[in-house]
């Protein structure tokens, strides 16, 4: 404090004078200063400027896993004396509409070429076999035998089901009309029974009524024993049937692969 005594006032009151202009001057408010203001630092945009990578990829560089490659499978083509069985995965597709006979005998038009048909047999063993032939060909027509060919056998064949169908139900009905009068006969037979044991013996004239209806039991029975002939024959006509149609089937895998 003595010190500061020994100043004049004066060169105190100057040097405070001079601080206050040379303070502002260093602390850069009054002198203009190369750092930005916060205001100007927000407006800044950092973005760089970088034009985008363009991105190439060789064919070498693509890598295709084989597992995942798929090769068309070509279509088939068919053509007379081609044979088949029911498991090969390439047998023609038939037009479904245009199928004649059933699972185990038949013919039909091929869904590609409509020229060619294939015929189907199925063996003694429950093998299912396909052969191709023309629409023309003596497999189908039969040549100059037309009731041994396909066209003919698989018609026959039909028709010998259908009436096995009828034979059938004419037993069944036959069967049916007879257990009915067989009721007539027991209901019968114990009431004329009845009767003769209370009567003591008036009733013998019924006698006549149960006889009726035994009479009548036997005949039912014996219709549906005809039945069963008729269908019998009928089974044996389709047996005959088969048969040639395995046949023609036969001779038709000789014709084709003739030289």
């Amino acid at each position: 404090m003595q010190r500061l005594r020994r100043f004049p006032r004066p060169l105190i009151v100057l040097i405070s004078l001079l601080s206050l202009i040379l303070c502002p001057l260093t602390s850069g408010k009054l002198i203009p200063s190369n750092h930005a203001s916060a205001e100007s630092l927000n407006q800044i945009d950092f973005t760089p400027d970088i034009p985008p990578l363009a991105l190439t990829q060789t064919a070498e560089s693509i890598q295709i896993d084989p597992n995942l490659r798929t090769t068309p499978m070509p279509t088939p083509t068919y053509g007379p004396g081609q044979y088949f069985e029911e498991d090969d995965p390439n047998r023609p597709k038939l037009d479904e509409p245009l199928i004649v006979g059933d699972d185990r005998f038949g013919y039909a038009q091929l869904t590609e070429n409509p020229d060619l048909y294939a015929v189907w047999i199925t063996d003694e063993n429950g093998v299912k076999q396909y052969l191709i032939v023309y629409k023309d060909s003596e497999v189908l027509t039969g040549g100059t035998n037309p009731s041994k060919g396909f066209f003919k056998l698989v018609e026959n064949r039909e028709e010998k089901f259908n009436l096995i169908t009828i034979a059938i139900e004419q037993r069944e009905k036959h069967i049916g009309t007879g257990d009915i009068f067989l009721g007539g006969v027991v209901g019968t037979g114990l009431a004329w029974g009845i009767c003769i044991f209370i009567t003591g013996g008036w009733c013998l004239p019924a006698g006549g009524v149960l006889g009726g209806f035994l009479g009548l039991t036997v005949s039912k029975d014996n219709d549906a024993r005809i039945q069963e002939t008729i269908i019998d024959g009928y089974i044996r006509d389709v047996t005959r049937i088969e048969d040639d149609l395995r046949g023609k089937f036969i001779i038709g895998q000789i014709i084709y692969n003739q030289p």
